[in-house]
């Protein structure tokens, strides 16, 4: 028999990340946000990283960015992608043998990277 699970806008969405070296399962309702960060000093300078993962509706928005300054200058990342609340157990997690851990399937909708250092000089 085949069950069909469509998300409701007073459903949680449950679906799990990577980050900080394990899986972690995050739960979002219709409307609201998390973010997260990391950042301090490193033996060269900075480095600082954080997310922002967003419902609304059936979809989910993860805004992404990163900076850092070391010997070679300031470099930053940033982006968004997106997934549907269908889409959340996707694809089986790289590393989990048990096969319970299953990934959202991200689509790329932005991305832009900055190297302060090249463009000062020319390139």
């Amino acid at each position: 028999m085949l069950r069909v699970l469509l998300m409701t806008a007073t459903t949680t969405a449950r679906f799990w990340i990577f980050e900080n070296d394990s899986f972690v399962r995050l739960s979002l309702r219709d409307g609201e946000s998390l973010r997260w960060a990391t950042g301090g000093r490193t033996d060269e300078g900075y480095r600082w990283a954080g997310c922002t993962w967003s419902r609304e509706g059936s979809h989910i928005t993860l805004q992404w960015g990163s900076e850092e300054r070391d010997c070679d200058g300031r470099f930053d990342r940033s982006g968004e992608l997106e997934t549907t609340t269908l889409e959340l157990t996707a694809r089986a997690a790289y590393g989990d043998e048990t096969g319970l851990i299953r990934l959202p399937e991200w689509h790329d909708v932005d991305s832009r990277q900055r190297d302060h250092t090249a463009e000062a000089a020319g390139y």
